[in-house]
């Protein structure tokens, strides 16, 4: 998040670096504290005896945060869980990137936009909506695209559309051995 807000910040894009800066730099603030308040959401902890001790979703809480509490002492893990993080997103990024030069578009978005972009979006897919969220990463990635474009490029549901459409075609493909699975 911080090298994220700073990338938005300096992008030269006055609308980004006033409105989506600041919301990206508070994340990572708040981010920060992870550390400190995280232990507290133990079943140990202040927070989780006195707020959600013997609720469904405090005990939810506590197995969350005690799993990443686990992983703490495991710098190495970490380094790897990162890594595949960035690895996965780039790809994502890029493939967007392809997927919007091989369209015929009246104007092409840079790599800088979609790398903007792309992952504002897909946090707004997280998001539970009816319908499995079909429209939501759409909606999410041409808004985000044409407010990083300052209003140039319009066509941010028909490339997010083509990745749905890619990403589903090719996970069909697995069907097959799913039905061969005797499990």
């Amino acid at each position: 998040f911080p090298a994220l807000s700073a990338i938005v910040w300096c992008s030269g894009n006055d609308f980004l670096a006033a409105e989506v800066s600041p919301v990206l730099f508070y994340a990572s603030l708040f981010s920060l504290c992870g550390p400190l308040l995280a232990p507290e959401f133990m079943e140990t902890g202040f927070i989780y005896r006195k707020f959600f001790k013997g609720s469904k979703l405090g005990e939810k809480l506590g197995e969350v945060v005690s799993a990443m509490l686990i992983y703490r002492n495991s710098a190495s893990s970490l380094l790897k869980i990162a890594a595949l993080t960035m690895v996965q997103h780039l790809s994502f990024v890029c493939i967007l990137y392809l997927f919007s030069q091989i369209q015929n578009l009246p104007q092409l978005p840079d790599f800088n936009e979609i790398f903007v972009a792309a992952p504002l979006a897909f946090l707004a897919g997280i998001i539970p909506a009816p319908a499995a969220g079909l429209g939501v990463n759409e909606a999410a990635f041409e808004t985000l695209l044409r407010l990083a474009s300052s209003g140039t490029v319009t066509a941010g549901a028909s490339l997010f559309l083509m990745f749905r459409i890619w990403s589903t075609l090719f996970s069909l493909s697995g069907v097959f051995f799913l039905t061969r699975s005797k499990k």
